[in-house]
């Protein structure tokens, strides 16, 4: 059961790189008039996506250090 927990944390950790790295490879390579369009759709669409680059230094560290004696 904790190898589940591993890797559904793991799976939670990299979605959001993983997403992100994906979309940089149709990213337009200069911003022209002809490709405006695309870099406004990709990046709009993105939006969401940024929020959850937080989890990858803070769901590892979740409970770290303690509340406790042993944290200090």
């Amino acid at each position: 059961m904790r190898s589940l927990g591993v890797l559904r944390t793991t799976a939670l950790v990299t979605a959001a790189p993983l997403l992100l790295a994906v979309a940089g490879l149709v990213h337009p390579r200069h911003l022209t008039a002809a490709t405006a369009g695309g870099w406004a759709g990709l990046h709009i669409t993105l939006l969401p996506v940024f929020p959850f680059l937080v989890l990858g230094p803070v769901v590892p560290l979740r409970g770290r250090p303690g509340r406790d004696a042993e944290g200090l």
